[in-house]
């Protein structure tokens, strides 16, 4: 606990952490895990926010590979 202490007073990450932020404001990202599928072709991406069970990813794939 004190190395973590110590870790964030002294800012050691803190400009990793800020562009991370931004990143996730940036497209949209509101929580963990965040995944983004992309298409074969690059034509389609879907977000899918939090955990999710497989049957979510399953049917975001088929409707890709039926594209």
């Amino acid at each position: 606990m004190d190395m973590f202490t110590q870790c964030n007073v002294e800012g050691k990450f803190s400009q990793i952490i800020s562009a991370s932020n931004t990143d996730a404001q940036i497209l949209g990202i509101t929580g963990t895990p965040a995944f983004y599928v992309i298409s074969m072709n690059g034509g389609q991406v879907q977000q899918i926010q939090g955990a999710q069970p497989y049957e979510v990813f399953e049917k975001i794939f088929d409707s890709m590979l039926e594209s």
